[in-house]
């Protein structure tokens, strides 16, 4: 079961759609790809439905969605509704990221970087402090590549 309370055996028919969409896109095919996003989403779509609009459901769809300003405000909700600090971690890393990319203002970045601290202090295994110290230096990185009024266009 999920952290916030999808059945193992609905989570594996998840993780299972979210693995074809993977592998569709391993191999460049376009057609094949959007065919498995739409029947992934067709399913997070069935299981919002049984189970509301809770964080692995809403991560998930931010996560293959093509749209960055659609993905950071799923995850955003997803922060806004998660009850653990293993849903808000997961979400916070994606967002995190995608913030970089989308080069949103420095303090709202370190902002979210520093929530990442804290729940990764809290909950986090190796691999979390791994990919918190990745998205770290992505930023840091980011911030030297370019000038500094280049974020929050």
């Amino acid at each position: 079961m999920t952290t916030d309370g999808i059945s193992t055996d609905d989570w594996d028919l998840v993780h299972q759609a979210a693995c074809d969409v993977v592998n569709a896109s391993a191999i460049d095919d376009d057609v094949l790809s959007a065919h498995h996003t739409e029947g992934l989403f067709d399913l997070l779509s069935e299981l919002e439905t049984r189970y509301g609009r809770i964080p692995s459901i809403l991560a998930t769809r931010a996560d293959f969605t093509d749209a960055p300003a659609s993905a950071i405000a799923l995850h955003e909700e997803a922060l806004k509704v998660a009850k653990d600090p293993a849903s808000t971690r997961l979400s916070l890393q994606s967002l995190v990221q995608l913030i970089i990319d989308e080069r949103h203002p420095e303090s709202q970045i370190s902002e979210r970087l520093e929530a990442l601290e804290d729940v990764t202090r809290l909950d986090g295994d190796p691999s979390d402090f791994e990919e918190l110290r990745g998205l770290q230096a992505a930023f840091e990185n980011t911030k030297m590549e370019n000038p500094k009024d280049s974020f929050g266009r």
